[in-house]
């Protein structure tokens, strides 16, 4: 193939000002006629069954879109199936899959999905499960590779739908989506302050409290940032794999919950600690992963601790105090103890059960996940393949990420989604975001935030 075809896509301006951003996302030298070429190197498979169809995909704005975006040309070119993009703000995105997957309509084929929103999506019936699909060889690519994919990665989004049961290979679940691109909590640092500063890499929250304060004593940045806003997306960010790492967990296996339990009082007084003495405490309760971002990109902060892909977005964008010398190590755990835990998030592709094109719209979740297109496209998305990653492409084109296939390593075993999958999960999860916020800022003990969190809970969710 010789020509690439035009990209029909809807963009928000969220998406233009992100490539503005973080210019540069592509490979170097990353040819998308050559990842069509290689995809059509399938044997007897019948790219071309559904040619003349057109699908839609409603998706978040960001970086990941971009993977997806860079798929549609070659895609095209390769099967003859049109694809409408409809990528929007992340707030916006959720409320709009509710109206339009309550509804029942058919508008969009395909969802970007994260595991969270299995939590809703699944026992509502909106998502399509893809057992059957990935048994029919004549519409599933024989160089599919399931097995490529990282093994924690499938597991998040495997599901029997049931409260209280784990996210998961077991008796009646189904996969429910197909990965695109995934993210770990790691700590990520300056490079170059610890290097002047003479410091060792904080292991524990011990190890970061204390390298704050040589970092605040000798330079202008402050120690560390994380997540601290009052939304779900607080839990997502490093709080979480730090309180795991004390013994903390949200219920037991009983579902009944286990927010108030000493190992939770120590981990949360822990936590406290560090963003009080390393933090920016004026500004923490209002802290989004973009201002996490922000305050490492612009010099404000030595360390953070959150999703990886920040860090490869930082090292790799546009020109900053910060850029190419973030370096990547495991996430923090306690004092005296190696129970590592890293929060996992993945963008996966999944089928919409009211989708009026689900043959066409399997196709494309298998290429825009495929080998070919993880290699060549986007390395502002960490890929979800283990054969991607291990790519010597792949590894050169992030050789500005210090440390971070090491880290990477190191992380993985103990990555997932660390949180049960619950009913209520997305409001109660909202009152723990907001009761955390309380013992950082001094406005309650640790036991009597969590046993307002677990009468909450009681109260609405038993």
């Amino acid at each position: 193939m010789t020509a690439k075809m035009a990209i029909r896509t809807v963009v928000s301006v969220f998406t233009i000002l992100f490539a503005l951003l973080v210019p540069g996302a592509a490979f170097a030298g990353g040819d998308q006629e050559e990842a069509v070429e290689a995809a059509a190197i399938t044997g007897a498979f019948d790219w071309r069954r559904f040619e003349g169809e057109t699908i839609s995909l409603l998706g978040v704005a960001g970086p990941y879109n971009q993977e997806i975006t860079e798929a549609v040309g070659p895609f095209e070119a390769l099967t003859g199936i049109a694809v409408t993009l409809d990528f929007l703000p992340e707030s916006d995105y959720f409320n709009k899959v509710q109206l339009v997957a309550a509804a029942g309509q058919g508008e969009y084929d395909l969802y970007m999905v994260g595991f969270p929103n299995m939590i809703d999506w699944v026992p509502a019936g909106w998502l399509e499960p893809l057992d059957d699909y990935l048994a029919n060889e004549s519409i599933t690519n024989p160089d599919i590779d399931m097995a490529d994919f990282y093994p924690a990665i499938l597991d998040n989004v495997t599901w029997d739908g049931r409260n209280g049961h784990a996210f998961g290979p077991r008796e009646g679940a189904s996969q429910w989506a197909m990965p695109l691109g995934v993210m770990v909590n790691m700590l990520m640092y300056r490079a170059d302050v610890f290097e002047e500063l003479g410091l060792e890499v904080p292991v524990t929250v011990r190890d970061a409290i204390e390298v704050s304060r040589v970092i605040q004593a000798n330079t202008d940045l402050y120690g560390i940032a994380t997540r601290g806003v009052k939304e779900i997306q607080q839990i997502f960010g490093g709080v979480w794999s730090t309180l795991q790492s004390y013994g903390a967990t949200d219920f037991d296996e009983n579902l009944e919950p286990q927010f108030a339990s000493p190992d939770m009082y120590r981990a949360l007084e822990a936590w406290a600690e560090l963003i009080e003495v390393g933090g920016n405490i004026n500004n923490w309760a209002g802290m989004t992963w973009y201002d996490v971002q922000t305050d490492v990109q612009f010099g404000n902060s030595a360390m953070m601790l959150d999703a990886s892909s920040i860090g490869g977005w930082i090292n790799l964008g546009e020109d900053s105090p910060a850029k190419g010398v973030l370096a990547f190590a495991p996430p923090l755990v306690e004092d005296d103890t190696d129970e590592m835990s890293s929060f996992m998030w993945a963008w996966n592709i999944a089928l919409s059960s009211a989708g009026r094109n689900k043959g066409p719209a399997w196709y494309f979740a298998q290429f825009v996940t495929g080998k070919e297109m993880q290699r060549e496209g986007t390395v502002m998305s960490w890929p979800t393949r283990s054969s991607v990653f291990e790519d010597p492409d792949f590894r050169a084109a992030n050789a500005a990420n210090r440390g971070f296939f090491e880290a990477w390593e190191a992380t993985i075993p103990y990555a997932g989604f660390v949180l049960t999958p619950a009913i209520g999960f997305n409001d109660y999860g909202y009152e723990l975001a907001g009761e955390i916020q309380n013992v950082v800022l001094g406005q309650k003990t640790a036991e009597q935030a969590m046993a307002d969190l677990v009468e909450y809970y009681e109260d609405n969710f038993r």
